[in-house]
């Protein structure tokens, strides 16, 4: 089956919703209430549930030739800064 190919901004909001719940911790309102903060859009719970099912149940396959960049190889939020 082939994969959707995302945009940029569909990215950022992807890094941020993964940042917030594993890093940060959030969950349940305060995610929602930040993530509709980012976006300017309404986010239920299970928008929040299903992006974070998809982007965990359907990692895109490692094509990283250097060691750094793999997972764990970047700083936190790394993307703020690309993304100025």
């Amino acid at each position: 089956m082939p994969t959707k190919n995302y945009s940029r901004s569909e990215d950022i909001v992807a890094l941020e919703l993964l940042d917030m719940a594993d890093r940060e911790g959030l969950r349940g309102a305060e995610l929602r209430r930040r993530m509709s903060a980012i976006t300017r859009d309404s986010w239920s719970n299970g928008r929040v549930q299903g992006l974070l099912c998809r982007l965990r149940l359907e990692p895109e396959p490692c094509a990283c030739v250097r060691p750094e960049n793999r997972d764990g190889g970047m700083p936190a939020r790394w993307w703020v800064e690309a993304v100025r």
